[in-house]
Protein backbone atom coordinates (compact mmCIF):
# COMPACT_ATOMS: atom_id res chain seq x y z
CA UNK A 1 0.00 0.00 0.00
CA UNK A 2 1.50 3.32 -0.92
CA UNK A 3 1.09 6.19 1.60
CA UNK A 4 -0.73 9.09 0.86
CA UNK A 5 0.20 11.97 -0.96
CA UNK A 6 0.11 14.24 2.39
CA UNK A 7 2.17 11.90 4.33
CA UNK A 8 5.08 11.60 1.66
CA UNK A 9 5.13 15.80 1.24
CA UNK A 10 5.33 15.57 4.80
CA UNK A 11 8.28 13.05 4.51
CA UNK A 12 9.68 15.12 2.43
CA UNK A 13 10.19 18.72 3.47
CA UNK A 14 9.55 17.84 7.92
CA UNK A 15 13.60 17.84 8.65
CA UNK A 16 14.16 21.21 6.08
CA UNK A 17 16.27 23.80 8.01
CA UNK A 18 15.84 27.81 8.27
CA UNK A 19 19.62 27.69 7.31
CA UNK A 20 20.03 29.14 3.70
CA UNK A 21 16.97 30.33 3.40
CA UNK A 22 15.00 33.95 3.54
CA UNK A 23 13.33 34.72 7.00
CA UNK A 24 10.51 35.47 4.96
CA UNK A 25 10.25 32.64 2.40
CA UNK A 26 10.74 29.88 5.69
CA UNK A 27 8.86 31.65 8.07
CA UNK A 28 5.80 30.86 4.86
CA UNK A 29 6.62 27.61 4.79
CA UNK A 30 7.27 26.90 8.32
CA UNK A 31 3.46 28.13 8.90
CA UNK A 32 2.32 25.97 5.89
CA UNK A 33 4.06 22.89 7.16
CA UNK A 34 2.57 23.39 11.26
CA UNK A 35 -0.86 23.72 9.39
CA UNK A 36 -0.96 20.77 7.11
CA UNK A 37 0.29 18.72 10.51
CA UNK A 38 -2.81 20.23 12.23
CA UNK A 39 -5.14 19.28 8.92
CA UNK A 40 -3.87 15.95 8.48
CA UNK A 41 -3.88 15.03 12.25
CA UNK A 42 -7.35 15.90 12.48
CA UNK A 43 -9.30 12.78 11.54
CA UNK A 44 -12.99 14.78 11.02
CA UNK A 45 -10.91 17.12 8.21
CA UNK A 46 -12.46 16.28 4.84
CA UNK A 47 -10.79 15.69 1.85
CA UNK A 48 -11.07 19.59 0.15
CA UNK A 49 -9.07 20.84 3.51
CA UNK A 50 -6.17 18.50 3.02
CA UNK A 51 -5.93 18.86 -0.69
CA UNK A 52 -5.80 22.75 -0.12
CA UNK A 53 -3.14 21.83 2.93
CA UNK A 54 -1.23 19.98 0.65
CA UNK A 55 -1.40 22.31 -2.03
CA UNK A 56 -0.29 25.39 0.55
CA UNK A 57 2.56 23.19 1.58
CA UNK A 58 3.87 22.26 -1.71
CA UNK A 59 3.60 25.45 -2.77
CA UNK A 60 5.51 27.01 0.35
CA UNK A 61 7.89 24.37 -0.15
CA UNK A 62 8.40 25.13 -3.34
CA UNK A 63 8.78 29.02 -2.63
CA UNK A 64 11.50 28.85 -0.23
CA UNK A 65 14.03 31.44 -1.36
CA UNK A 66 17.60 30.91 -0.88
CA UNK A 67 19.22 33.62 1.21
CA UNK A 68 22.07 35.18 -1.28
CA UNK A 69 25.56 34.80 -0.60
CA UNK A 70 27.28 37.75 0.56
CA UNK A 71 30.73 37.71 -1.17
CA UNK A 72 33.90 37.61 1.02
CA UNK A 73 34.79 40.90 1.56
CA UNK A 74 38.58 41.55 0.94
CA UNK A 75 40.52 42.07 4.18
CA UNK A 76 43.35 44.37 4.21
CA UNK A 77 46.91 42.72 4.19
CA UNK A 78 49.24 45.60 4.87
CA UNK A 79 49.28 49.17 4.20
CA UNK A 80 52.45 50.96 2.89
CA UNK A 81 53.58 54.30 2.60
CA UNK A 82 52.82 55.80 -1.30
CA UNK A 83 54.26 59.19 -0.53
CA UNK A 84 55.42 61.11 2.74
CA UNK A 85 53.48 64.02 4.00
CA UNK A 86 54.63 67.28 2.22
CA UNK A 87 56.29 68.24 6.21
CA UNK A 88 58.72 65.70 7.67
CA UNK A 89 60.81 68.00 9.54
CA UNK A 90 59.45 69.75 12.64
CA UNK A 91 60.87 72.14 15.41
CA UNK A 92 60.23 71.07 18.77
CA UNK A 93 56.50 72.20 19.79
CA UNK A 94 55.08 71.58 16.12
CA UNK A 95 52.37 69.25 15.60
CA UNK A 96 52.74 66.21 13.08
CA UNK A 97 50.33 67.40 9.72
CA UNK A 98 49.95 64.87 7.73
CA UNK A 99 48.89 66.60 4.17
CA UNK A 100 50.18 65.13 0.92
CA UNK A 101 50.24 61.65 2.85
CA UNK A 102 49.15 58.41 0.27
CA UNK A 103 49.00 55.33 1.40
CA UNK A 104 48.73 51.73 -0.57
CA UNK A 105 46.49 49.46 0.54
CA UNK A 106 47.34 46.21 -0.40
CA UNK A 107 44.35 43.37 0.00
CA UNK A 108 44.19 39.68 0.20
CA UNK A 109 42.50 39.53 -3.00
CA UNK A 110 45.04 40.81 -4.98
CA UNK A 111 44.32 44.37 -5.11
CA UNK A 112 45.63 47.59 -4.35
CA UNK A 113 43.84 50.95 -3.07
CA UNK A 114 45.31 54.33 -3.18
CA UNK A 115 44.58 56.26 -0.04
CA UNK A 116 45.07 60.00 0.09
CA UNK A 117 44.85 61.54 4.19
CA UNK A 118 42.21 64.02 3.35
CA UNK A 119 38.98 65.29 4.65
CA UNK A 120 36.68 62.67 3.49
CA UNK A 121 39.48 60.08 5.08
CA UNK A 122 40.68 61.39 7.41
CA UNK A 123 38.02 59.34 10.11
CA UNK A 124 39.64 56.43 8.69
CA UNK A 125 43.52 57.43 10.22
CA UNK A 126 44.53 57.42 13.40
CA UNK A 127 48.28 58.34 14.57
CA UNK A 128 51.11 58.07 17.45
CA UNK A 129 52.03 60.11 18.21
CA UNK A 130 48.27 62.20 17.93
CA UNK A 131 47.92 65.11 15.34
CA UNK A 132 47.09 67.12 18.86
CA UNK A 133 49.99 66.22 20.25
CA UNK A 134 52.80 68.70 20.29
CA UNK A 135 56.24 66.55 18.79
CA UNK A 136 59.48 66.64 21.08
CA UNK A 137 62.75 66.50 19.98
CA UNK A 138 64.12 63.15 19.85
CA UNK A 139 60.94 61.86 17.95
CA UNK A 140 61.59 60.21 14.74
CA UNK A 141 58.63 58.22 13.29
CA UNK A 142 54.65 58.35 13.59
CA UNK A 143 53.22 55.81 13.56
CA UNK A 144 49.76 55.58 10.72
CA UNK A 145 47.23 53.06 11.43
CA UNK A 146 44.23 52.71 8.45
CA UNK A 147 42.44 48.88 8.06
CA UNK A 148 44.00 47.62 11.62
CA UNK A 149 47.31 47.77 10.08
CA UNK A 150 50.73 50.19 10.94
CA UNK A 151 53.25 51.59 8.96
CA UNK A 152 55.65 54.11 10.11
CA UNK A 153 56.73 57.77 8.51
CA UNK A 154 60.41 58.96 9.51
CA UNK A 155 60.17 62.40 10.78
CA UNK A 156 62.95 64.40 12.48
CA UNK A 157 62.10 66.76 15.14
CA UNK A 158 64.98 69.56 16.50
CA UNK A 159 64.84 71.58 19.58
CA UNK A 160 63.47 74.61 18.99
CA UNK A 161 66.00 77.41 19.93
CA UNK A 162 65.75 80.76 20.03
CA UNK A 163 68.05 82.10 18.22
CA UNK A 164 69.96 85.21 19.42
CA UNK A 165 71.27 87.96 17.50
CA UNK A 166 75.33 87.76 17.36
CA UNK A 167 76.72 90.38 19.93
CA UNK A 168 79.40 92.39 18.48
CA UNK A 169 82.68 91.49 19.78
CA UNK A 170 85.72 93.79 19.91
CA UNK A 171 88.45 92.43 17.78
CA UNK A 172 91.14 94.95 18.23
CA UNK A 173 91.43 98.30 19.72
CA UNK A 174 93.49 100.92 17.87
CA UNK A 175 95.21 103.81 19.26
CA UNK A 176 95.79 106.71 17.67
CA UNK A 177 98.19 109.17 17.90
CA UNK A 178 97.21 112.81 17.50
CA UNK A 179 99.37 115.50 17.52
CA UNK A 180 97.72 118.31 19.49
CA UNK A 181 98.84 121.65 18.36
CA UNK A 182 98.64 124.77 20.59
CA UNK A 183 96.53 127.34 18.74
CA UNK A 184 97.57 130.60 20.03
CA UNK A 185 95.91 134.04 19.21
Amino acid sequence: MTEAPWKQKINEVKDTSAEGYTDTSYAAFAKALTDAQTVFADSSAQQIQIDEALKVLTSAFEGLEERPVEPEKPTVEKVEIKANPAKTEYKEGEKFDPAGLVLTVKYNKGEDKEVAYSDATKADFAFNPSLDTALTEGVSKVDVRYAGKTVEIGIEVKADTPVEPEKPTVDKIAVKKCQLRQLTK
